[in-house]
């Protein structure tokens, strides 16, 4: 997991996963499937990355989009 963020509108919670395989991908949803509390999930997979910043910039000329 890598992130997790409170949110509003339609959702309370959204995460960000990252897995090695569709099969774990599998295994996470069965997983979070099983918790009493959760209601309702969706999911997305992304089919492409446009931008990905592992690294947060500390200086405002270091950010860029």
């Amino acid at each position: 997991m890598l992130e997790v963020y409170k949110v509003t509108e339609h959702y309370d919670i959204l995460l960000k996963v990252k897995f090695k395989s569709i099969s774990e991908f599998h295994e996470f949803l069965d997983t979070i499937a099983k918790i009493e509390e959760i209601v309702n999930s969706t999911s997305m997979v992304a089919l492409k990355i446009h931008k990905e910043v592992v690294e947060i910039p500390l200086r405002s000329e270091e950010f860029k989009l």
